[in-house]
């Protein structure tokens, strides 16, 4: 077989690149994301659940004062939005599943790869559907005492996009990098990020959105 080739990855080690098809993985799973905001309006709710009681308490003995129940409102008004964010999550879960495979586990840049997708669950409900590959940088810097993450996409090419039902449920297309881009990179502070974005648009429910990471190596000279 064709022996892997070696390439710098993070801290100064090297890693083989992936060679022939490989099944990519979401980012973040629909289950992942509707834990995440279940905890997070746990956590939120919990806190502001105490002071509301408290007010309410007060209002009974007839201490009721305006400026602690309107301070209170828009820590309420985002305890209800995650609420509503965790609803929204749980619906999203129900919605049909993409499974993505590329041709090769990495492509160099100026290089191409088929990408090939499939559907499960009741595709009908997808009105339209659309995959993007972007490029994305990503860059970490600290002002004073707090970190931001700065996010910039330098390049964004739509691969297809179709309202067809036996298009959506699977078919494939093919990939190419801009030799004259930037290959993936981590480093402690600095990100290149590749990633195919899908999308399908389905009406009064939750959008179908998710994101696989590619693995974008230096061209071949």
């Amino acid at each position: 077989g064709i022996p892997p080739v070696e390439v710098m990855g993070r801290a100064g080690r090297t890693r083989p690149t992936e060679v022939g098809r490989k099944v990519l993985a979401p980012v973040s799973s629909a289950k992942t994301k509707f834990v995440a905001m279940l905890l997070a309006a746990v956590f939120w709710n919990g806190i502001i659940s105490i002071f509301v009681v408290g007010a309410i308490n007060d209002w009974r003995r007839g201490g009721f004062t305006l400026f602690p129940t309107v301070f209170l409102l828009p820590f309420v008004a985002i305890g209800l939005g995650l609420v509503a964010g965790a609803v929204y999550q749980l619906l999203a879960m129900l919605n049909p599943r993409p499974t993505l495979e590329l041709s090769s586990g990495a492509i160099p840049l100026g290089g191409a790869a088929e990408l090939r997708w499939s559907f499960s669950g009741q595709v009908r409900r997808i009105r339209e559907f659309a995959i993007v590959l972007h490029g994305t940088e990503e860059a970490r810097y600290r002002r004073g005492t707090d970190t931001h993450t700065d996010r910039n996409t330098f390049y964004e090419m739509e691969l297809c996009r179709t309202s067809e039902t036996v298009e959506i449920a699977s078919g494939q297309v093919g990939v190419v990098i801009p030799q004259e881009t930037m290959h993936s990179f981590e480093a402690e502070n600095n990100k290149i990020l590749w990633s195919l974005e899908v999308h399908g648009d389905i009406r009064r429910w939750p959008d179908v959105k998710e994101s696989f990471r590619i693995n974008v190596t230096p061209g071949i000279a």
